[in-house]
C-alpha cells in the first residue's frame, strides 16, 4: 500500500522520506563514515 503525503499516516514513515535520507548518506564523500542511520516520524505536517 502506497501512502501519499497529504494523507495522516499515523506516526509511518513515508518510503519516500526513507529514500532522501538513504540518498543523503549515499552522496557523502568518502572521507564521510556514517555508522548508523536513526528514523523517527515525528507528526509534523510538511
Amino acid at each position: 500500500m502506497v501512502m501519499m503525503r497529504g494523507e495522516d499516516m499515523s506516526g509511518v514513515l513515508a518510503t519516500d522520506d526513507v529514500a532522501r535520507s538513504v540518498l543523503f548518506a549515499f552522496q557523502q564523500p568518502q572521507n564521510v563514515c556514517i555508522r548508523k542511520i536513526a528514523l523517527a516520524p515525528t507528526k509534523q505536517q510538511p
